[in-house]
């Protein structure tokens, strides 16, 4: 449990950081503020719980269909987390406006 645990350990300063660096500019990304929050949380979540319930499974059902039940669980939980990122990064973008060709102030008004 714990070797599964210090495996993901690069992930879980990845998130840790990532949630600290968000708090930290909780101002500047209103909008994507949730779900930045929700993707590295989830992260560090997976990250945490996946080490922990593998030998739990493995030692109470063996390798039975739960362990398969599982991995696919981890790996939408996965999915989820990185689906929550692009929200994030998508929600936080600031739209450009559409660009209007120059205006030639010697050529008068348009008609």
């Amino acid at each position: 449990m714990l070797r599964g645990i210090l495996f993901n350990l690069p992930s879980l300063l990845v998130c840790a950081a990532g949630v600290a660096v968000v708090v930290g500019r909780a101002k500047q990304l209103r909008g994507a503020l949730f779900w930045a929050l929700l993707g590295f949380g989830l992260a560090l979540f997976v990250s945490v719980a996946s080490p922990v319930t593998w030998p739990l499974v493995w030692r109470f059902l063996g390798p039975r269909v739960f362990n398969v039940l599982l991995s696919v669980f981890w790996s939408l939980a996965h999915a989820a987390s990185y689906g929550c990122l692009l929200l994030a990064v998508l929600g936080g973008r600031e739209t450009t406006p559409s660009i209007q060709p120059p205006v030639d102030p010697l050529a008068g008004p348009r008609l």
